[in-house]
C-alpha cells in the first residue's frame, strides 16, 4: 500500500514538472524577439568538477551600458 503511494506521488511529481516546463516554453515562444546591437566582452565555462557537462555563457553589453549573460553551445562559443 506504502509502495503505490509514494509511486503516485513521485509520477504526479514528475508530471508536475513536465507540464510546469512545457508552460514556460510555450509562454517563451509567444514572447517577440528583440534585436539589438550588442558586443561580447566576457566569456566563461561553467563545470561541475568530476562531471564532463559544461556549460558555456557569453555577456553582451549593449548600446546603452547594459549587461546580459546568455547560456550558449558549444560551437557558438567557440565561434565567438
Amino acid at each position: 500500500m506504502v509502495f503505490w503511494i509514494l509511486l503516485l506521488i513521485v509520477v504526479g511529481l514528475i508530471l508536475s514538472a513536465v507540464i510546469g516546463g512545457s508552460r514556460i516554453a510555450s509562454n517563451n515562444r509567444k514572447q517577440p524577439k528583440i534585436e539589438r546591437i550588442g558586443e561580447v566582452v566576457d566569456k566563461r565555462v561553467d563545470w561541475t568538477e568530476g562531471s564532463s557537462s559544461k556549460t558555456f555563457y557569453l555577456t553582451c553589453e549593449f548600446e546603452n551600458n547594459e549587461r546580459k549573460e546568455t547560456s550558449v553551445s558549444n560551437d557558438k562559443y567557440g565561434l565567438l
